[in-house]
């Protein structure tokens, strides 16, 4: 198809979730109008910001009509994320994160190739960046154009090979029929990338580096640990575990450890938060959910994990899979609460 006509023919939807953004929220939208692909939209989701980050997006729908604007109340990034698919009118869709940027070959590179290989997903390559526009050695990049199935893409998500986050990726608009981004959580993608790419029949990657990680934001989408953290880390990791064991059993175990170490992790921080008085009534309430929700995955899946390798948190998670009533008294009696 000519590249004229291609672009006439071909809308594409880049999604920009916006919470509290407002120091480099411009710098991220000016590199998105920059595109040299003419047919695009650009969905803003402001989710229930405190700053100036709404004044921003309003200007920016109001002076260019590739810009849409959606003000929502606060419901994390996968509600943002739900609503900007909701509104998204692309065969194509992008994420970017607000105080990232993009090459303006992104969406030219990505369409391309999607009509040239009738791929479902296209990942591509990426860099971080400090905010004093310094490149660093982190990032993740291919050697050439390869297309894949989703078991070998699988395979390679869990080897970290490709990156959990949606904004790795460009994805054809069918890949989200019938699916929604998990809402109310810190971590949204790592419950939902390999899903994602479960939908696909074909995956291509491709050498070119489209898209800039801003790794040293304070702004940044990426959080400080905290028990809500935890908490999303744990069960994105133990959802993945149950997805796997029943539809890529022999990639499973490669989980395990990662899964017996984030349950120690939790147990330990469970010790610790309540032996220091400091937890608040939503953080316990967390607490006491995971140590359910770890009871029965534990109970469904022992026999694929084996045994935790901490041993004082092992004898007490032993005591809790049998006597979990009897096991949180203990908990208690050792923390004083």
């Amino acid at each position: 198809m000519d590249i004229k006509k291609r672009e006439a023919d071909i809308l594409v939807s880049i999604i920009v979730p916006v919470y509290n953004g407002e120091k480099y929220l411009a710098e991220c939208l000016n590199a998105i109008a920059a595109q040299t692909y003419s047919n695009f939209e650009v969905i803003m989701v402001d989710d229930g910001s405190t700053d100036s980050g709404s004044v921003i997006c309003e200007r920016y729908a109001r002076d260019n009509t590739h810009f849409r604007f959606i003000r929502k109340e606060n419901g994390g990034p996968g509600s943002a994320f739900n609503a900007g698919l909701k509104a998204a009118k692309g065969r194509y869709i992008f994420f970017s994160d607000q105080d990232d940027t993009v090459s303006k070959a992104l969406c030219a590179s990505a369409v391309k190739t999607f009509e040239e290989t009738d791929a479902d997903i296209v990942c591509f390559g990426y860099k971080d960046f400090t905010s004093n526009g310094q490149y660093t050695d982190k990032g993740m990049s291919y050697p050439e154009r390869t297309v894949t199935d989703s078991n070998t893409a699988m395979k390679m998500l869990l080897e970290g090979k490709i990156n959990n986050a949606v904004w790795q990726k460009a994805y054809k608009r069918e890949v989200f029929e019938d699916f929604s981004f998990p809402e109310e959580r810190h971590i949204e993608d790592l419950p939902t990338a390999h899903l994602l790419l479960d939908k696909a029949n074909k995956i291509c990657f491709i050498p070119e580096i489209l898209y800039y990680y801003r790794n040293d934001s304070t702004g940044s989408t990426m959080h400080t640990r905290s028990v809500r953290y935890d908490y999303d880390e744990l069960l994105g990791n133990m959802e993945r575990f149950a997805f796997l064991i029943e539809k890529y059993p022999e990639l499973a175990l490669s989980l395990a450890e990662t899964i017996k170490l984030l349950i120690t992790a939790f147990l330990k921080r469970s010790c610790s938060e309540k032996k220091s008085g400091s937890l608040n009534e939503k953080d316990s309430r967390l607490i006491d959910d995971m140590l359910e929700r770890i009871h029965s995955f534990w109970q469904n899946h022992r026999d694929c994990l084996g045994n935790l390798t901490d041993m004082p948190h092992r004898m007490l998670f032993d005591v809790y899979c049998v006597f979990p009533k009897a096991a949180l008294r203990l908990l208690n009696i050792y923390t004083g609460s």
